[in-house]
């Protein structure tokens, strides 16, 4: 997987204002509706396009080349996939932001403020990709064993994973499984 960060100087306007220049990530104090936007060209070739947003404050509206992904609730990951949306030169994306509406009435702390709080980023990768690994382990024999168990997801929901589990150098336990298949390993003796 290849990554394009886009953060950096972006395009910014309060409601319908006059365009000024903002550095994203960045949070502001709410001014209801604001707009950025920054065009970008695709530093890399691949055979799916995501655009993942790490976090914004407090809602979003998200849009590459005037198509509308969708839509961001506050301080969560977004992913949209825009391989048939992209190009290769000359793209737009525009984030329509709305901070707490004035109705709520003003709040202290947290809640106060608005904008992209986090990293932008492209991804690129192939057709099927690693989309998840999750390890569960619980301990056992009085917490001086382990079990472990490892789910493993891809884009496709097919293929096969090589999986190593190493304590510093030294190699602990190694195992292949298909994707979407939990394995439980073997028990683990001595943990640290």
């Amino acid at each position: 997987m290849m990554i394009q960060n886009l953060n950096g100087t972006w395009k910014y306007r309060i409601g319908k204002g006059k365009e000024r220049e903002i550095e994203v990530p960045f949070s502001a104090l709410p001014v209801g509706h604001s707009e950025c936007s920054r065009m970008f060209d695709l530093e890399y070739h691949a055979e799916r396009v995501f655009l993942r947003m790490e976090g914004i404050t407090y809602a979003a509206k998200v849009y590459v080349n005037d198509f509308f992904l969708g839509e961001m609730g506050p301080y969560s990951e977004y992913r949209f996939e825009i391989t048939d949306i992209v190009k290769a030169e000359g793209n737009t994306l525009l984030v329509e932001l709305e901070d707490i509406s004035p109705e709520f009435g003003p709040v202290e702390g947290w809640g106060n403020y608005g904008g992209i709080i986090r990293d932008v980023n492209l991804l690129f990768t192939e057709k099927n990709y690693i989309e998840d690994v999750f390890f569960h382990s619980r301990l056992v024999n009085n917490y001086k064993d382990a079990e472990f168990v490892v789910e493993t997801t891809s884009a496709l929901g097919t293929g096969i994973f090589d999986i190593s589990l190493y304590d510093g150098n030294e190699l602990v336990s190694q195992f292949t499984q298909k994707a979407g298949d939990k394995f439980i390993s073997k028990k683990l003796s001595n943990v640290k």
